[in-house]
């Protein structure tokens, strides 16, 4: 029984819900028991894959990944290591031309491709690599066609059209810079980032969005972590002071 109770705490699931093996001497309830509706759909309990090591052929720290389809996926991570799969579990090492770190891989397809970082990158997925003049210290690339790119980082976000050169938008910067863009559309882009800073609530991390041709930023304020359990001082001459000390017990 005690065995029981802990898979329903764990999984958050009715009594109803859980398969029995076929030696528990425990009956399956029937549907509409313990508070399931008649009919209700039960919940499918089988554990997601579990993830496997794939081999790598770097001893570098990778910080990316992005793929234009099961076949054809990229990692990228530090002093400008860019890896490549077809899917299959094994990673062959381009050649960057550069040894800065790069933290963030996106394409518009498989012949349009963008590593970030210390430098820029820009391929057209033959495996060599040529850089782009940008900001230093990007975090994050994305666009939402191979036309309108976005790149955020250390010193904010960058717009291009796709012809290799990058402006540098009129945004709201937090305190540290930005760590990462996505969008949903052209008129539809987010952008994360800043540093908490408990001294001073007027610095934080937020969220910028563009809609409309228009930034705003929602800063989010930062919040102090208490103790989940702090000592309590008793005055001299109080009740609590003059308790007996607590006196731990051996379990039964």
């Amino acid at each position: 029984m005690h065995r029981l109770w802990v898979a329903l705490i764990l999984t958050g699931c009715t009594h109803a819900s859980l398969p029995l093996g076929a030696g528990s001497d425990m009956a399956q309830p029937a549907a509409g028991d313990m508070g399931t509706p008649v009919g209700a759909a039960v919940p499918d309990l089988t554990p997601p894959p579990a993830w496997q090591p794939q081999p790598s052929p770097t001893t570098q720290s990778l910080r990316g990944v992005w793929g234009s389809s099961a076949t054809d996926v990229y990692a990228v991570g530090l002093q400008g290591t860019i890896l490549h799969s077809g899917g299959d579990g094994l990673w062959t090492a381009q050649t960057s031309g550069t040894t800065k770190d790069l933290h963030a891989i996106w394409g518009s397809g498989p012949h349009d491709l963008y590593a970030a970082g210390d430098v820029l990158l820009h391929s057209t997925g033959d495996g060599a690599w040529a850089p782009q003049t940008a900001p230093s210290g990007l975090m994050g690339v994305w666009g939402s066609a191979a036309d309108d790119l976005y790149v955020a980082g250390l010193f904010g976000i960058s717009h291009s059209t796709g012809d290799g050169t990058w402006t540098a938008l009129s945004q709201p910067e937090p305190w540290g810079g930005y760590f990462h863009a996505r969008g949903t559309s052209a008129t539809d882009v987010y952008a994360v980032g800043g540093f908490i800073n408990l001294n001073d609530p007027s610095k934080g991390g937020g969220v910028a969005h563009l809609t409309n041709a228009q930034w705003s930023w929602t800063r989010l304020s930062p919040r102090r972590v208490r103790p989940a359990c702090r000592a309590r001082k008793s005055k001299p001459g109080s009740a609590r002071s003059k308790a007996a000390p607590a006196q731990i017990r051996p379990r039964p």
